[in-house]
């Protein structure tokens, strides 16, 4: 399976285990490339929920030449998109920048773990920034956090 992947579901399983995600109304957690993200989208923001979590990989970088590669800016994006039309009616809701808010201090010096407990990355999740911005219906929050990692260097193979 893929490194970079891996990281993802980690990110995502941290969110949803949270008391807070957790906590009715409970907050969907979608990752950007799981195999029904168009309709984990749409029950997501539908009027049973109004508000969802979607963690992504955005990009990757390196400033050096070792084997790996080594990613030495690899950015991985939580994006807090709510509907207050729907989220608002709820009993006990938070806004989108609280949510965010709180992403940021579930992930901030986390370090994600595969199954078995080791350590998916050369370091920890360190958060970089926190974009506010808004569509015709919606409000979104983009926190971008930074997690240098090592990819494995053999040749790739496909299941």
């Amino acid at each position: 399976m893929s490194r970079i992947r891996d990281i993802v579901a980690s990110i995502a399983t941290t969110l949803k285990d949270s008391t807070f995600v957790s906590t009715s109304p409970v907050i969907p957690v979608v990752e950007e490339d799981s195999k029904d993200i168009v309709d984990e989208i749409a029950r997501a923001s539908g009027r049973s929920h109004g508000c969802f979590i979607l963690v992504a990989f955005t990009s990757a970088a390196t400033d050096n030449e070792s084997p790996g590669p080594d990613l030495t800016q690899c950015v991985f994006t939580i994006t807090v998109v709510e509907q207050p039309q729907v989220w608002r009616t709820k009993p006990r809701f938070v806004s989108c920048t609280e949510v965010a808010e709180a992403c940021c201090r579930l992930l901030h010096h986390t370090s994600p773990k595969d199954s078995a407990g080791v350590d998916l990355a050369n370091g920890v999740l360190s958060f970089e920034s926190m974009e506010q911005s808004s569509d015709d219906s919606s409000l979104i929050q983009t926190i971008s956090f930074n997690l240098p990692c090592v990819l494995d260097p053999t040749a790739p193979t496909r299941s």
